[in-house]
């Protein structure tokens, strides 16, 4: 990482910081899991409505802002994980719609049937909640940036993630980023009882 947390232009150095967070989203995904049996074990989870997400996304590009919106980063800083549990739920589904993080208030008060005597910026992504927004838009103090609903960055960045690490069916993944992919399934190992992955690599 460079000055003003500006990716250097070295594609090893911000694909390893790549690889770390999707190390640290993982241990999250962890954590989710924890949290989902508890609530079952308390008999909870049923009625339980359960909402998670960002408020920003993060790049890895390398000479790019990490966080910072622009154009040559926006495919992973306009991309936000969202998931919605609703209560009772019991199936689920995929949508492909722009959906953002001032969606979420408004569809927390659609699925526990309230209101709000102000107006909301967002709209319910529950039921039909009337014409999907056709653009993105991110402010960064002084400047904003403008994107179509489907912005096909979000894809590029997809697919650069897949170049870089593989899928979750693949044996070493996240830990392929080396110069010499091919040594290292040798090099890496699960140190037993400790839950930590060591490397040779230099």
């Amino acid at each position: 990482m460079g000055v003003a947390e500006r990716w250097t232009k070295d594609e090893i150095a911000s694909a390893t910081g790549y690889q770390r967070c999707i190390m640290q989203v993982r241990f999250v995904d962890k954590l989710v899991g924890l949290l989902m049996a508890r609530l079952k074990k308390q008999d909870l989870y049923d009625q339980s409505l359960i909402i998670l997400v960002a408020d920003h996304g993060a790049a890895f590009v390398p000479g790019a802002q990490r966080r910072v919106v622009r154009n040559n980063n926006c495919g992973g800083v306009l991309s936000i994980p969202l998931l919605i549990k609703t209560p009772h739920q019991r199936s689920g589904e995929v949508k492909d719609r722009n959906a953002e993080s001032m969606d979420v208030f408004p569809t927390i008060l659609k699925i526990l049937g309230t209101h709000v005597d102000w107006p909301c910026d967002g709209s319910s992504l529950i039921g039909d909640s009337g014409t999907e927004r056709p653009i993105k838009k991110a402010w960064d103090r002084s400047r904003s940036i403008t994107k179509s609903a489907k912005f096909p960055e979000r894809r590029e960045a997809v697919a650069r993630k897949i170049r870089l690490f593989g899928t979750r069916d693949d044996r070493i993944y996240p830990f392929s980023v080396a110069p010499k992919r091919e040594i290292i399934p040798g090099r890496f190992q699960i140190c037993p009882g400790r839950r930590i992955v060591t490397s040779s690599l230099r």
